[in-house]
């Protein structure tokens, strides 16, 4: 997903976009194998190319609709792979919020999770226990790479509807 240009128009995907085609990804439209394989590829080709992009960065929502595409969608030692990789992603960049900890805890079996994070009493994992390193960037208006000097933020207006405001 590069910049398409069309005559003097560049357009370039957002976090929108690419939360977008995520959400569609953890939830296809057909239960047929070969459908679900194409979308977990999909899933993963996406997310790969977010964190490779300059001008916008995934979200702890961009994550959290990542693991449920893994979730849905891997199984084994792929899904094991892959979500050993987006999970230290997601830490490092300090993106783990507390829905995407709980969405972990109560959708990913307990050995994987054990994995992740690195304890063998994950029933008693609480979110507080949660190294800070893995939350600090959480609710940071934006964690876009220098290059992008703005970014969207979804508000309600006063008559309930969502609007988007670019800053």
């Amino acid at each position: 997903m590069e910049g398409q240009s069309n005559g003097n128009l560049i357009v370039m995907p957002n976090n929108f976009t690419y939360d977008a085609i995520l959400r569609t990804c953890a939830h296809p439209s057909s239960l047929d194998k070969q459908t679900l394989r194409r979308a977990l590829i999909l899933g993963v080709r996406t997310m790969s190319k977010f964190q490779d992009s300059d001008t916008v960065q995934p979200t702890s929502y961009s994550y959290n609709l990542f693991f449920s595409v893994l979730n849905r969608l891997s199984f084994g030692k792929e899904k094991e792979k892959l979500f050993l990789q987006s999970f230290s992603d997601c830490c490092k960049q300090g993106l783990l919020d507390e829905k995407t900890f709980e969405s972990l805890k109560r959708n990913t079996d307990e050995s994987l999770l054990r994995k992740l994070f690195d304890s063998e009493n994950i029933t008693n994992l609480t979110f507080s226990a949660v190294p800070d390193s893995w939350k600090c960037n959480i609710g940071t208006k934006s964690v876009a790479s220098a290059s992008s000097s703005r970014f969207s933020e979804r508000i309600v207006d006063n008559t309930g509807r969502r609007k988007i405001r670019q800053r």
